[in-house]
């Protein structure tokens, strides 16, 4: 299952264990506490989180999230357009969540203000502001493009359905700039306005790490029966859903064979707490989820199965930095993993 949530209404994806509420739209509308029914701008962002699910496609993990949290990048974007669209659709970029005695209490945020702390392609608010400035008709700095819906709404039903790269602002803006009549001198500022760099659709190049340096490169490569690469993961940021949490590799098939995707735990570059043992996980992607591998094996993991030729895309983490009932201090401290692909 996931989900994603802004306030307290929830908009849940899929269906995956018995007595779990099917998918749709849940509203709270206790009086006194919350009533999200009469707060538009929530009701806009869960119908996107809708369309986003049945039009289009998102890697998200879903979870908790805040505007001042450095989030996974797939979460980051999922929520941070669900704001943007929220604006989009009433033409008003504040967005509004009341709540507690006579809705008397609420939270807000301009997205036309720019700001967002820490700004980077992990942080909502950077996302909002980056996509409502796309669709807004303010010239103000560094706001000087206006492309309107219709191609963010392409980039949502083309690329991010379709494309081997998880969903994030980088395919977006990849394809957004790439649009007949679009300055891509333009778009690249107002993604470095927010401290984001656009060379292709897999993030290649950024050097924002969000001040957690095992979060780049956003993807590693890895070679087809070459020795294996190491990638580290890190709970610095929170667990779950949060910067580094999970790490992204990718590779190219030339064609069909039977591979074997495996990671193990590398004491080198890892640090204390060393404790519980480690335990990785592997999801394969390909233009979406492919398959995981999660079982308790300590220091290992291996998931094998024919695959097709075409680019795929690997996700590893340490199961203590995502594991939602673990806290601070019963995750792990940066914890590598040497991966490889053979067949």
């Amino acid at each position: 299952m996931a989900s994603g949530n802004i306030g307290s209404t929830l908009y849940r994806t899929a269906s995956t264990a018995p007595g779990d509420p099917p998918k749709g739209i849940y509203v709270l509308g206790l009086e006194n506490v919350d009533t999200d029914e009469y707060d538009p701008h929530v009701l806009a962002h869960e119908f996107q989180h809708y369309l986003e699910d049945n039009l289009s496609r998102t890697d998200t993990t879903g979870g908790e999230h805040a505007t001042n949290e450095r989030l996974d990048m797939r979460l980051a974007f999922s929520e941070g357009f669900a704001n943007a669209f929220s604006g989009m659709v009433l033409n008003n970029p504040v967005y509004r969540d009341t709540q507690g005695p006579q809705q008397g209490q609420s939270f807000f945020f301009n997205m036309e203000s720019n700001f967002a702390s820490p700004a980077g392609w992990f942080n909502e608010g950077s996302i909002h502001s980056i996509a409502w400035d796309l669709f807004d008709s303010a010239a103000d700095a560094p706001d000087a493009v206006q492309v309107g819906f219709r191609p963010m709404y392409e980039a949502f039903v083309g690329p991010l359905r379709t494309g081997a790269p998880l969903t994030s602002i980088y395919p977006f803006l990849t394809y957004i700039r790439s649009q007949p009549g679009v300055s891509g001198a333009a778009i690249n500022a107002l993604a470095q306005e927010q401290g984001i760099r656009i060379d292709d659709a897999y993030g290649t190049g950024e050097t924002n790490s969000g001040s957690i340096p095992e979060a780049l490169p956003i993807y590693t490569d890895v070679t087809l029966n070459a020795s294996p690469v190491t990638v580290c993961g890190s709970a610095t940021a929170g667990g779950y859903n949060k910067l580094g949490n999970r790490r992204f590799l990718r590779f190219t098939l030339g064609a069909s064979r039977l591979v074997s995707i495996r990671a193990m735990y590398s004491v080198t570059g890892s640090t204390a707490p060393f404790s519980p043992a480690s335990d990785p996980d592997i999801v394969l992607y390909r233009s979406g989820f492919l398959d995981i591998a999660e079982t308790t094996t300590v220091g290992d993991e291996l998931l094998t199965r024919t695959l097709q030729d075409g680019e795929y895309v690997i996700e590893v983490y340490e199961w203590s930095h995502v594991d939602p009932t673990y806290s601070a201090l019963q995750r792990r401290g940066v914890t590598c993993f040497n991966v490889s692909v053979t067949g």
